[in-house]
């Protein structure tokens, strides 16, 4: 059920005019309850100008060492690297290995790759249909542990590259 913004009438989900008062219903009145976006400031109950402000400060304190890095803060280091650098080797070495790791092991053992290769047949013939498979279930994860741990082990100068 929904209710009409106007004169407060109970209508059924899908009714895009009101039948009381003759407004009509926006997309997202008119939409189930259920089908409307689950917004976090909505659901837990935050203004979102101040939800706004929380994000831009958090960002700016964020960005603020990677800014002054290298001139005002240029004698701080942490693990012997200036924050841009460890911002850096974070992404770069860290994180986007370790999503490329759940990303081979996401397609390869919880949608299938026979899921991708159905949508890549809609649009041609997918020659490697088993390479493909062998590669995003047991190669790709492999060889991306194996580019993580060099990373990490060439950043902390274990071994180097």
């Amino acid at each position: 059920m929904i209710i009409c913004p106007k004169c407060n009438k109970e209508l059924e989900d899908g009714t895009q005019v009101c039948d009381a008062c003759g407004e009509i219903l926006s997309a997202p009145e008119a939409a189930p309850e259920a089908a409307k976006p689950s917004i976090a400031c909505d659901k837990f109950k935050i203004d979102r100008k101040i939800s706004l402000l929380g994000v831009f400060i958090f960002s700016v304190l964020l960005g603020l060492p990677s800014c002054f890095g290298y001139s005002i803060w240029s004698h701080i280091t942490v693990g012997g690297m200036a924050f841009l650098d460890l911002f850096d080797f974070a992404s770069n070495s860290v994180m986007m290995p370790i999503v490329a790791f759940l990303t081979c092991i996401f397609i390869g053992y919880f949608i299938k790759p026979k899921t991708l290769i159905d949508e890549v047949e809609l649009t041609g013939k997918f020659k490697q249909k088993k390479l493909f498979t062998f590669i995003i279930k047991y190669a790709g994860p492999i060889c991306i542990v194996l580019i993580l741990i060099s990373s990490v082990l060439d950043a902390l100068g274990t071994v180097k590259i």
